[in-house]
């Protein structure tokens, strides 16, 4: 059991690890956007 719940634990952990590199990787891409929106203004 106590196996068990580690394991959940590092899956856990891993999930957060991914939803952290996706939404860093979502504002990357959202900066880009913006930044080539601001160079087509000008």
């Amino acid at each position: 059991f106590k196996d068990q719940t580690k394991e959940i634990g590092s899956e856990m952990k891993n999930d957060r690890l991914e939803l952290m590199i996706g939404f860093k990787e979502m504002v990357q891409s959202e900066g880009e956007k913006t930044r080539v929106a601001v160079r087509a203004e000008r």
